[in-house]
């Protein structure tokens, strides 16, 4: 008899034993166990477990980052929880089934390599970038409005049912296709630095940044995007980019593509555009009246009209195949137009300059402006040095002086005497041809009497040479 009451005794303790540990979460990691232990707002009788009443109490923020955790298990009792900041860790694995109130999760810098947030209807917000993720299980994630999941090694990503997301970063990843079909309230799109072949916009009519910049597009289609204000493009394949309707576009950055057709009609907003290192033969921005800065550099161009570009601040057009520049309509302040074919260029109704280079055109003698001589003490290193600035170069007189490209004479510009590289005849013209200094026999030229200006000097020697000269 006395032995039936031990052993019923011991039965007894030992369903007790078993009874109150079911009553606890199981928390195998011990970093992790100690946070929650640690917590008196998680671990109300503050004993040495979590049990699951306490689990399931707890409604509030749950901070883990940059502790050590490797295993996150007994985070699905927390039914109540709200949000989860567990970045900086080393987790493979985070298991949410359960976690039925979560808005919140922040899990970057981890070793997750899938995730699955099945279950966590409620989440809003998603951080789990910088991770090794293949892939990202959203069903049912209808909620969601941030996602955040570049730098990763993601090549697809269904979106289907994301009907709220606002914003999507997904770039960096091994994407390459992307389908955002029914993402109507999308308005950032970051999706740069994959392997896109194909980028489906369809019903993405909120969208307003798009960044698809260094992939393999060879299509874009932004037709139903008409609320696009930005688009970053740029290094892809493209052959066409077509904005009309676009008309709330500020920003269009399409360089380093395969363009042969940019439609730009109706862009009235437009403000900057960088077409540059494309294959365009022409461009047509006469409806882009707010274009503030332009770079149409490295194409195929041989002309541009900018007549109506009235706002038009800053031109980079280098390495094309222009032939004439008139700038005389637009308040431009910088001009990059070396390594064309330039015969004629004119930037005259500048009251400002901030920067001229039309270096390397050879076939350019000069340059029309307000004023020549402040021109040339300013912008005479960054022209051909066989062109000069006046006022009118369908008047000057020398169109047939052939200028020489090396000194002549020194000091240039000169205040007074003009020292001369060689002895010889020289004779020097005004801008009209006429001469107004002539010298037989000579090394020097005193210019002392002369007004301030441009003269040519012309040395008659072994051969004829000129150069032009400034008295300042």
């Amino acid at each position: 008899m006395k032995l039936k009451k031990i052993v019923l005794t011991s039965i007894l303790l030992l369903i007790c034993i078993v009874g109150l540990q079911a009553q606890n979460v199981i928390i195998p990691d011990a970093i992790f166990k100690a946070a929650l232990v640690n917590s008196a707002s998680i671990n109300t009788n503050m004993d040495t477990e979590i049990q699951i009443t306490e689990a399931n109490a707890y409604s509030g923020t749950m901070y883990l980052g940059g502790l050590g955790i490797s295993d996150l298990t007994g985070i699905e009792s927390f039914s109540a929880l709200t949000s989860l900041y567990c970045q900086n860790n080393h987790l493979t694995n985070i298991y949410l089934t359960g976690a039925t109130s979560l808005t919140e999760l922040y899990c970057p810098n981890n070793l997750l390599t899938s995730l699955d947030i099945t279950g966590a209807q409620a989440l809003t917000y998603l951080y789990c970038q910088d991770n090794l993720l293949t892939s990202i299980n959203l069903t049912g994630a209808t909620a969601i409005i941030q996602l955040q999941c570049q730098n990763n090694l993601l090549t697809s990503l269904d979106l289907t049912g994301a009907t709220a997301i606002i914003q999507l970063q997904c770039q960096n990843n091994l994407l390459t296709s992307l389908d955002l079909t029914g993402a109507q309230a999308l308005i950032y799109l970051y999706c740069q630095h994959n392997q896109l072949t194909s980028l489906n916009l369809t019903g993405a009519i909120a969208l307003s940044k798009l960044y698809c910049q260094n992939n393999q597009l060879t299509n874009l289609d932004l037709s139903g995007a008409s609320m696009l204000g930005n688009v970053y493009c740029q290094n892809n394949q493209l052959t066409s980019i077509d904005l009309t309707g676009l008309t709330d576009i500020s920003t269009l950055n399409c360089e380093g593509n395969l363009l042969t057709t940019l439609t730009l009609a109706g862009a009235s907003s437009l403000t900057a555009l960088d077409c540059g290192y494309n294959l365009l033969t022409n461009i047509d921005i006469s409806t882009d009246s707010n274009l503030t800065y332009l770079w149409c550099n490295n194409n195929l161009l041989t002309s541009i009209d900018v007549t109506h570009n009235v706002s038009l601040y800053k031109l980079f057009c280098y390495n094309n195949q222009l032939t004439y520049l008139d700038l005389s309509t637009v308040p431009l302040s910088y001009l990059f137009c070396f390594n064309n074919q330039l015969t004629s260029l004119n930037i005259k109704n500048h009251s400002y300059f901030g920067f001229l280079n039309a270096e390397n055109n050879i076939n350019l003698t000069c340059i029309e402006v307000d004023d020549p001589i402040t021109s040339t003490l300013y912008w005479s290193y960054s022209i051909p040095l066989s062109t000069y600035f006046t006022e009118n170069c369908g008047s000057t007189g020398i169109n047939n002086l052939s200028l020489h490209n090396t000194p002549l004479a020194y000091p240039n510009p000169t205040a007074g005497t003009l020292f001369l590289t060689e002895q010889g005849d020289v004779s020097l013209k005004d801008l009209t041809g006429n001469i107004r200094l002539k010298q037989k026999n000579s090394k020097q030229l005193d210019m002392s009497s002369l007004p301030a200006g441009i003269y040519f000097l012309q040395y008659e020697g072994s051969s004829t040479k000129a150069c032009k000269v400034v008295k300042e």
